[in-house]
């Protein structure tokens, strides 16, 4: 048949394979329409054949007729609205969302010196954290056998049928579970999808100093992947602890959520001893799959009213309508398009790009983030929005225009730049709480107060420079020296802006709460 994702279109080879999934197809129909309805039965009918034409086993398929069976026998019933309206809307959800997936991963081959330089950073992070243990577990399974068949076995078939599994006993037994367990999917495919966009990583069996070998290999099979350097993040690891996080969750018992993680251990497992994954790989795909719906179940969980909905609205329309917030955010827009612009065209071209991409992307969306959180009391100052930008511009500048190596103050013009942008946001932040009512400072507290925050996050921002030197080898931690005199960089831009703020709005009205006349109180 013909091909979709390199892979041909799977149909049965001889009779007894047509008999076989004759039988699966036929449990799956009756199992289905009888928790579910004919729609139901025809939904889980179309996930088995479409696994079954994608991968030619009958793995997934029957995971799906268990999870009905067992459905069946629990006397479990699908009563989440109208059955058709239900099993169109989440088989196109499911299925455009595979599709898209799919597609975006084949679209998305990054280049091979990239992905290996990559994962020898990985590498590095895991030997200089002492955790680079994978090729003592490969050693432990390699040489046995039926250890390295099941370990195969599991990574090709087991990932799929459980996912699809769970999906569906959830779909006929939990709505809330389900939903939760299919959001989760689409959100850490998106994430996925930008990881290996910015970020193509070599899979161990392809990285040379990972000390791993390629178990498929070793037992005389080869590979199907879509794409080769897509090793970070490991779905297989967070779609399977996802089914087990949506799985424990609708159990509800502690028994219950203990034995739904398993499956994700063992799957950590299988995609180190294979070769496929290193473990940091499947630590980044847990994350992406639990985080999201366990930060949308709180938000549930807090009983967020429509009207509060419709508030946060407004607010990101008023973020939109201040011209500063718009500059600044445009600003930095720019920033972060050049950088992935100038990598796509130049690879190579500066030091440390993901994390410079990471960086900016991080300030926007705090940025953001404080102009809805104070839309109320007209977001941040303008001299916030100015500064952080500038700041922004200057640290990226001087990493990807190599104004760092070139001159060695440059790296304490940017440090008193960093201690006049903190100082500016954190001023603003407590003169937006002053508006709120929440504080009832003076000027010349909020202001010393803005400096001390300044103090503390750049006694934070040195111990993360140190992190990232022992850890990524950054080259910027410099020194006690280098310490001290950025400390004094940093506390003199926060007292220039200090003195600055103080002479600014000194000078201009102060909102305050209206008075009533002295007349008027006796």
């Amino acid at each position: 048949m013909g091909t979709m994702f390199g892979r041909h279109l799977q149909t049965p080879a001889d009779l007894r394979d047509w008999v076989y999934l004759a039988v699966v197809l036929m449990a799956i129909a009756v199992c289905y329409a009888r928790v579910g309805g004919a729609p139901t039965a025809l939904l889980a009918l179309a996930a088995g054949v479409s696994m079954y034409a994608f991968d030619g086993r009958l793995f997934v398929s029957t995971a799906v007729a268990c999870a009905g069976g067992l459905a069946l026998l629990m006397g479990k019933r699908t009563h989440a609205g109208d059955r058709r309206i239900r099993a169109l809307r989440e088989g196109a959800l499911i299925g455009t969302g595979l599709l898209l997936y799919e597609s975006g991963r084949a679209a998305l081959v990054g280049n091979q010196a990239t992905a290996l330089k990559n994962a020898d950073d990985v590498i590095t992070v895991e030997r200089r954290w002492d955790l680079a243990f994978e090729p003592a577990v490969q050693r432990a399974v390699v040489g046995h056998e039926r250890l390295m068949v099941l370990f195969n076995s599991f990574y090709s078939w087991g990932f799929f049928s459980i996912v699809m599994g769970v999906l569906f006993w959830l779909y006929v037994s939990d709505d809330a579970a389900f939903r939760a367990m299919r959001t989760g999917l689409g959100i850490s495919a998106l994430l996925a999808l930008a990881t290996i966009a910015v970020f193509p990583v070599a899979p161990p069996r392809l990285t040379p100093a990972s000390g791993l070998r390629d178990m498929h290999a070793l037992m005389g099979h080869g590979h199907g992947f879509v794409n080769p350097y897509a090793a970070i993040p490991s779905l297989h690891v967070g779609w399977t602890l996802l089914a087990g996080y949506a799985l424990g969750r609708s159990l509800g018992t502690p028994v219950g959520r203990v034995l739904a993680m398993v499956p994700a251990v063992l799957m950590m497992t299988t995609v180190i001893v294979t070769g496929n994954h290193y473990w940091l790989d499947g630590v980044v795909g847990g994350v992406y799959a639990v985080v999201p719906v366990v930060v949308l179940g709180w938000m549930a969980a807090s009983h967020v009213r429509p009207r509060q909905i419709f508030a946060l609205r407004r607010s990101v329309r008023r973020v939109f309508a201040s011209g500063w917030a718009i500059f600044s955010m445009v600003g930095l827009g720019v920033l972060l398009v050049y950088l992935v612009v100038r990598q796509a065209v130049d690879p190579g071209f500066t030091h440390y790009w993901g994390y410079q991409v990471v960086q900016i992307a991080v300030t926007i969306a705090l940025l953001f983030a404080l102009e809805v959180a104070f839309a109320a009391q007209g977001g941040l100052a303008w001299y916030a929005h100015l500064l952080v930008t500038a700041d922004t511009w200057a640290d990226t500048l001087g990493t990807a225009g190599h104004l760092y190596d070139r001159y060695a103050v440059y790296d304490k013009v940017t440090h008193f730049c960093g201690g006049v942008a903190l100082t500016a946001v954190a001023a603003s932040i407590l003169s937006a709480l002053s508006k709120r009512g929440v504080i009832h400072w003076s000027l010349a507290t909020r202001l010393a107060m803005a400096v001390a925050a300044t103090i503390v996050l750049n006694i934070g921002w040195e111990a993360y420079e140190y992190l990232g030197d022992v850890v990524l080898g950054t080259g910027r931690h410099q020194g006690e020296l280098d310490t001290t005199y950025d400390f004094v960089s940093d506390i003199t831009g926060a007292l220039v802006v200090v003195v600055s703020l103080w002479r600014l709005e000194a000078t201009s009205p102060v909102a305050r709460p209206t008075e009533r006349p002295e007349a008027a109180r006796g």
